[in-house]
């Protein structure tokens, strides 16, 4: 059996990690035994190109066709070209789709790959960006003619939920990447469970172990002072990260614990978020996107990591926190929620749902992030204890354990 990993980079998926986890898989599926390639879709070439990576791993690059990328004439297009490039070595195929809504790709792969299997990896739902991650909505609106949506709002969303329900029922195995989405697919979607594996992301462990001389070294690099609770934040500058919440919490933790320093890792508008900081944008560090081993620098000298975000799936962020031991200041929003074991990995502050709207309560959140700061003990324990749920859950090892059972299991 020989895998085709399929991505789609020009979708909204390829914004969520969908890089880093098509990585990861082909890494499990080499060390499961079995030969893979990687097709990337809507690619920036004129041609389709097959191109082997320093791995010897074949890389099909196929090019999108302009108006036609979410139409069945592209997926038709894709899976004819296919064909032609896989040939036919008397092997079967496996082809793992990580795009959004692909059913016409599977009506063609199934045509002209009839002995084939298809896996569908879930990384987002579409409705999960206007509702902001909550199920009892999806639920109203799925049930009700609700009038405050707007009727076509309301209408694109069931739309978008049935082409869901479609595609989960005529692939082979549909991937969860946390137990949220395992709940929206079993007791919303109505699929059976006997359909889907539920398999966290895992990444490789990349921590570093610093001197004292190091890390303070690191922390001056940054003008980091060595007396300062480091907060760190990484992601999207965004509604749905939660970042006014992190800062406005911030403003008035640094009202009673001056001996503090947020750092914000991620692309955005910043003079939106530093008009919000105010005075406090002084102790403030916005860095912009790093590369990853400028990140991996902060997680090591942060104190604890704070992740307010609406809705999540299985979150690499929080994953790379646990890796380096950050005690995580959270939510219980979607897949954040199994994430963090409460009082053990970190803390979750529950998310308020109010005139379809999601929001978290400020002055709970600087008080929990205070009496996390203030209290070492605390921190070292949670610290201890979020390396070993890396370890045994999110761990790319971890993944290829559980990717080796669905892979013999079909």
């Amino acid at each position: 059996m020989r895998i085709y990993i399929i991505s789609d980079q020009s979708s909204r998926a390829g914004i969520y990690g969908v890089g880093t986890y098509v990585r990861s898989l082909g890494r499990c599926a080499a060390s499961c035994g079995y030969s893979y390639s990687i097709v990337h879709l809507v690619s920036d070439v004129i041609d389709p190109y097959l191109g082997k990576d320093e791995e010897g791993v074949n890389h099909y690059f196929l090019p999108g066709i302009e108006g036609t990328t979410e139409t069945s004439i592209y997926f038709k297009s894709v899976v004819y070209t296919l064909r032609d490039l896989v040939g036919d070595n008397g092997e079967r195929a496996l082809f793992h789709l990580n795009a959004h809504l692909q059913h016409q790709m599977v009506c063609e792969l199934r045509y002209l790959f009839p002995n084939c299997l298809i896996l569908y990896s879930i990384h987002y739902f579409n409705w999960i960006f206007s509702l902001s991650g909550s199920t009892n909505y999806l639920k109203e609106i799925l049930s009700t003619d609700i009038k405050v949506w707007g009727t076509l709002s309301a209408q694109c969303i069931r739309d978008d939920f049935r082409q869901e329900q479609v595609l989960f029922r005529d692939v082979d195995r549909v991937l969860c990447l946390s137990r949220f989405a395992w709940g929206v697919v079993t007791e919303i979607a109505g699929i059976e469970t006997n359909q889907l594996s539920l398999i966290y992301n895992g990444l490789n462990d990349q921590r570093k172990t610093y001197s004292k001389d190091e890390l303070l070294n690191i922390r001056k690099k940054y003008c980091l002072d060595v007396s300062e609770k480091i907060i760190l934040f990484a992601g999207r500058l965004d509604q749905v990260k939660g970042v006014v919440h992190i800062i406005k919490a911030y403003k008035e933790l640094k009202k009673e614990y001056p001996d503090c320093h947020l750092v914000v890792v991620g692309e955005g508008d910043f003079s939106y978020y530093l008009e919000i900081a105010e005075e406090t944008c002084g102790s403030i560090l916005f860095t912009g996107r790093l590369e990853q081993a400028k990140l991996y620098e902060l997680y090591s000298i942060a104190d604890v990591g704070v992740m307010q975000s609406f809705h999540e799936q299985c979150s690499y962020v929080g994953i790379e926190m646990m890796m380096h031991g950050l005690p995580i200041i959270g939510t219980n929003s979607s897949g954040l929620d199994e994430m963090i074991i409460e009082g053990e990995t970190g803390l979750k502050l529950s998310v308020i749902e109010q005139n379809y709207q999601a929001d978290v309560d400020i002055n709970l959140l600087k008080e929990t992030l205070f009496s996390i700061l203030q209290n070492d003990e605390m921190r070292a324990l949670m610290s201890r204890k979020a390396r070993e749920r890396y370890e045994k859950v999110y761990s790319e090892k971890a993944m290829e354990r559980a990717m080796r059972i669905v892979y013999e299991s079909l």
